[in-house]
This record gives C-alpha cells, sequence and structure tokens, in this order.
C-alpha cells in the first residue's frame, strides 16, 4: 500500500525528512508547497493519507490549519517543529495533529513514524 503525503514546508531545516520521504518505499508524495494555505488547499483536493506542515508558518494560522485538515476524515495531520517549537507541539496535538517530527529525527524513524501516522 502506498501512502500519499502532501508536504507544506518553508523551511530547509526539514529538507531530509522531504528527501527521505521521497525516497521511502511506500510513500509518494502528491502535493508539495512553501505555503500552509496552499497545502490546506491542496489536502481538500487531493486527500491524501498525511499532511506534513511545518509548525509556526503563517497564512492561515498553524492551529487554525491544523483544524482544517482534521475535519477531512481521511487526512492524519503530522507536524514539523524545530526543538525550539517543542512545547508548540502539545499545542498542536490538542488542536487535532496526530503527531509530529524534528528535523534530526533518523530517517528510519521518520518512515516508522509516518507509517504509523496513517493507520
Amino acid at each position: 500500500m502506498t501512502l500519499s503525503v502532501v508536504l507544506a514546508v518553508a523551511s530547509h531545516d526539514f529538507a531530509g525528512i522531504s528527501e527521505t520521504i521521497n525516497q521511502g518505499a511506500g510513500f509518494s508524495v502528491c502535493g508539495r508547497t512553501t505555503s500552509l494555505g496552499r497545502g490546506v488547499r491542496l489536502v481538500r483536493k487531493k486527500s491524501p493519507d498525511l499532511f506534513l506542515m511545518e509548525m509556526g508558518m503563517a497564512d492561515p494560522p498553524t492551529m487554525k490549519a491544523i483544524r482544517t485538515v482534521c475535519s477531512t476524515p481521511r487526512t492524519r495531520v503530522v507536524v514539523l517543529c524545530r526543538l525550539q517549537e517543542a512545547a508548540s507541539a502539545v499545542v498542536a496535538l490538542e488542536a487535532g495533529a496526530n503527531g509530529y517530527l524534528f528535523p534530526d529525527t533518523a530517517p528510519s524513524d521518520v518512515l516508522r513514524t509516518l507509517k504509523l501516522m496513517a493507520r
């Protein structure tokens, strides 16, 4: 089974995670953007298994985007946050995100986490 993924990532901090997903067996990136608003629109259009979004992006605010995407029954939300934003990850989880990743997460852990999140 191939898991479809939409990425909304503006920072180079998460380039490794994006590359890991592209190279990971069982994943297909069906949309990529540097805008959170465009990412939410891609989710509505493509209904992916996973939406990976960078914490702290504006337009719309991160928590609003999480709540909007969580109203899409099929799509699970994974927030990408820097270590110094760890407290924000808790807020994102409270808003409905299904999980979070840090930029230094080992590639094998990224793929394992995403497979678990998609269940």
